[in-house]
């Protein structure tokens, strides 16, 4: 069984070790966020008060991401997979149940998120569930090895239905 519920301090310990070594780090943290953490500089950077979510599968935490208002857009932020629970569709289910809460909170019409351009993997799954590369609307400092991209929620929810 799938649930997503409200991170909490409890569940960082798992989440730290989920991005323990630079590469997946990087990919996963986005600028700002110090390297080497420790417990209190990553709950610190990690901004909990922000809308942040584990997803649950049998009662194990298999994934964590958030999602918030950005640009008028449903953004995502910070997503990942616990790595023993990866190859799995999880990242599908995650992004599926983010973008429900969503619909159910705000309704908007189009969501968004962040990619490295070296997180090919990720980068395919998002193209598969009809995210497109963007021209950031505002300024952005920090990002330069990222893409923004956008989709319309409505699609990338049935997608992820039909998954």
């Amino acid at each position: 069984m799938i649930e997503l519920t409200r991170a909490e301090p409890a569940d960082l310990p798992a989440l730290m070790q989920w991005v323990d070594d630079p590469a997946t780090f990087t990919q996963w943290s986005g600028p700002g966020f110090r390297y080497p953490f420790t417990p209190e500089s990553f709950a610190e950077d990690l901004l909990l008060e922000r809308p942040s979510f584990i997803l649950w599968e049998s009662g194990e935490r298999v994934g964590f991401g958030q999602r918030y208002i950005r640009e008028g857009r449903s953004h995502m932020g910070r997503l990942v997979i616990a790595p023993q629970a990866r190859a799995r569709g999880l990242g599908t289910k995650l992004i599926g149940a983010l973008l429900s809460l969503s619909e159910a909170q705000q309704r908007p019409e189009e969501c968004s998120l962040f990619v490295y351009r070296d997180n090919t993997q990720a980068a395919k799954l998002y193209r598969r569930m009809g995210f497109e590369t963007a021209g950031y609307p505002g300024e952005l400092k920090n990002f330069d090895d990222c893409d923004y991209m956008i989709a319309q929620t409505e699609g990338v929810l049935r997608y992820c239905r039909a998954g």
